[in-house]
């Protein structure tokens, strides 16, 4: 499909990019796109709020989302098997991660905090079972509720048996309803989630200026380590070999353990400092 669409893309002319990738983890810098839509596609991601809340993020203030889904409990197929008809519906339906995602937009759009929120319904209607066959999956999705027990082979055998006969006295009728839902980017919101969320750059800047700051002190730190270890070393050898076996305490002292220990400490500080701030800026280059 991403290949189809480069092609005809290049046929046009058109400068257009196509990006493979996580609806709900784009790879985009915020605040950098002037216009975003998804068209039957949440249906088939099992949380759309948080692929809502990363195209809101990645959008310029002033600017709209738009999104078309399906409402798959809207589907209607005229049957005289009112039981089994429900069943197989219900099947498809729940055959879809997010198979009500159509009337839950509106919501998802608020959470998101989009503003000006607009929302009108279509409702196709399809009067050929080849059509909605091709459209819907008709045959293979009777034929998987009888494997599932939803319904029985012999009751999805019939099922399907009648709409063809409907389909040649021309009385076929299935339908469903899609829900489009658009809504705005508030540039007080934009403004909002720049403060408590700073961008991708931003995280970057910082963690490399953190690992080189750790790096500068550990560096120093070590200076001071060899400065005061060497001092000890000839504060002990200057000591008289007498005086060290009777008062061995004016060796080496308490305050000298404790500068000793305290360098140490700060060494081992600075390299966990430097090796969470370059496995984090690893993670952060590899998802960009």
């Amino acid at each position: 499909m991403l290949k189809q669409a480069i092609a005809s893309a290049e046929a046009l002319n058109l400068p257009v990019e196509f990006v493979q990738a996580d609806a709900q983890q784009l790879p985009f810098e915020g605040n950098s796109f002037d216009g975003a839509r998804v068209d039957r596609t949440l249906q088939h991601i099992p949380d759309p709020q948080k692929a809502i809340a990363e195209m809101v993020r990645v959008l310029r203030p002033e600017r709209c989302l738009v999104a078309m889904e399906p409402d798959w409990e809207t589907f209607t197929i005229d049957s005289e098997h009112t039981v089994i008809t429900r069943k197989l519906l219900n099947f498809w339906c729940d055959s879809f991660p997010a198979g009500w995602v159509g009337r839950d937009l509106s919501r998802y759009f608020y959470h998101a905090g989009l503003e000006d929120i607009q929302v009108s319904s279509e409702t196709l209607m399809v009067n050929q079972f080849e059509l909605a066959d091709q459209v819907f999956d008709l045959v293979q999705t009777a034929h998987r509720a009888g494997a599932t027990g939803i319904v029985s082979q012999q009751e999805a055998q019939d099922w399907l048996q009648e709409l063809q006969r409907f389909d040649q006295a021309q009385e076929f009728f299935c339908s469903f309803t899609g829900f489009v839902v658009s809504g705005m980017l508030s540039r007080q919101l934009r403004l909002s989630e720049l403060h408590s969320h700073p961008s991708r750059a931003m995280v970057t800047k910082a963690l490399e200026m953190g690992m080189g700051i750790n790096l500068v002190g550990l560096v120093l730190t070590l200076f001071a380590a060899q400065t005061i270890v060497t001092a000890l070393l000839t504060k002990t050898l200057t000591v008289p070999a007498g005086i060290a076996i009777a008062q061995p305490g004016q060796l080496v002292d308490a305050l000298d353990v404790f500068v000793v220990q305290a360098c140490l400490f700060l060494i081992m500080a600075g390299v966990i400092g430097i090796a969470i701030a370059f496995r984090l800026l690893k993670r952060l280059h590899h998802h960009t």
